[in-house]
């Protein structure tokens, strides 16, 4: 006999016994579960089934504090981040006593490939060998400047202080560097910015931008005014494909920007290139389409000193990376790499830009907000605290 449909349930959850009333045996209801359909339900088939599978579920769902999970969900989308990972990775090694590294990780994000590497079926190759050449002909835009755009652009110029009250598009505001451009164009000049700036579930795009200037110590009483009157933080994201917006808005800021400076990145000396790739390089990638798309859009792009394999010697600013990209070792370093030959390209077409490669940044010497992700800064807080306590234990034994 086949069950009417809105008899078969939605779903099974799977309890070693139920709970049972003493005096009538009959299922006590309250003393169920709670059930969290989004976090605890998934469907059968992905559930973990092998051994591998069913081991490697319980470590992920423990790193993630997750009961349940979807063997085909990538741990980042999952709400895994980088020191999730390195747990990850540990207990994974520990429990299968098989090193695996980031990359690793990032070739295989979910627990049912992860499970076929630690299984020998599909173990891939690191991924630090990028065909760099190749990523750049790839997303090469491969489109020369408009004589007739170029011309135009060169004329507005003829005007005094035709940038120093320019309207400005600035990427990456809400980063360290990216705040202090800001601060720094709202004190030096009449500029109006528009700040391209991803959205978030906890507060607006514009408090956003507020409260990382507070937080670097560049919100003054001046600043404050100059950001309420001549900044315009909107809803987008660089990496998507017109910035996310529709089609009117985007085709506005074509014609209202006048000047792009891109400092949107994302920085990290462990994640391969694969991981990087979005932001870096299509950000990149769209910010130029931008600069071509009706008027001509000068552009300053905001690259960094990793293009340069570690190592070398007598490196000036005139030294051809390109001769060398394959000593490059870190997925930021390619990222960035593809990124400024993207810019070059556009260079040699007729767009005016320039390059600007950028090393570790120290706290600036008016607000003294030193960026607490840097890699230089831990270094010198965690020397700083190694010394504290051995200087507190060897009190503690004198």
């Amino acid at each position: 006999m086949r069950l009417p449909f809105y008899m078969v349930p939605n779903f099974f959850v799977f309890m070693e016994k139920l709970p049972v009333l003493a005096a009538s045996s009959k299922i006590d209801r309250k003393a169920l579960p709670n059930v969290d359909l989004d976090k605890d339900v998934v469907e059968a088939e992905a559930l973990a089934q092998t051994e591998t599978e069913i081991k490697l579920a319980k470590i992920w769902a423990e790193i993630l504090q997750q009961k349940t999970l979807d063997i085909q969900e990538s741990f980042f989308d999952l709400g895994g981040h980088s020191l999730m990972a390195a747990r990850l990775l540990a207990k994974v090694t520990s429990e299968f006593g098989v090193d695996l590294t980031m990359r690793d990780l990032f070739s295989s994000p979910t627990v049912y490939a992860m499970a076929r590497v630690l299984d020998g079926a599909d173990r891939k190759s690191p991924d630090q060998n990028v065909d760099l050449d190749y990523e750049v002909n790839t997303h090469d835009i491969k489109d020369n400047v408009m004589d007739l755009h170029l011309r135009a652009f060169w004329r507005s110029t003829e005007y005094r202080n035709r940038f120093f009250r320019s309207t400005i598009l600035l990427t990456g505001v809400t980063g360290y560097l990216g705040s202090h451009l800001l601060s720094r164009l709202l004190t030096s000049s009449q500029a109006r910015i528009v700040c391209i700036v991803r959205e978030s579930s906890c507060e607006t795009v514009q408090s956003r931008v507020e409260n990382t200037l507070k937080k670097h110590g560049l919100l003054t009483k001046n600043t404050k005014e100059n950001l309420n009157e001549r900044v315009r933080a909107v809803a987008a994201d660089v990496a998507l494909f017109q910035f996310g917006l529709s089609d009117e808005h985007y085709h506005f800021l074509t014609y209202d920007i006048d000047v792009v400076i891109h400092a949107a990145a994302y920085v990290n000396l462990i994640y391969p290139y694969h991981a990087l790739h979005g932001i870096n390089v299509l950000g990149t990638r769209n910010v130029l389409d931008f600069c071509h798309t009706n008027k001509v859009k000068p552009l300053h792009y905001i690259s960094t000193d990793a293009v340069i394999p570690a190592g070398l010697k007598d490196v000036d600013e005139d030294f051809r990376v390109e001769h060398v990209k394959e000593k490059l070792q870190d997925g930021y370093g390619q990222s960035k790499y593809v990124a400024e030959q993207l810019v070059k390209l556009s260079q040699l077409r007729g767009l005016p830009s320039i390059i600007y490669r950028l090393g570790n940044q120290a706290a600036s010497t008016t607000a003294g907000f030193w960026n607490d992700q840097d890699f230089t800064y831990l270094l010198l807080q965690s020397v700083i605290h190694t010394v504290s306590s051995i200087l507190q234990n060897l009190k503690f034994i004198f």
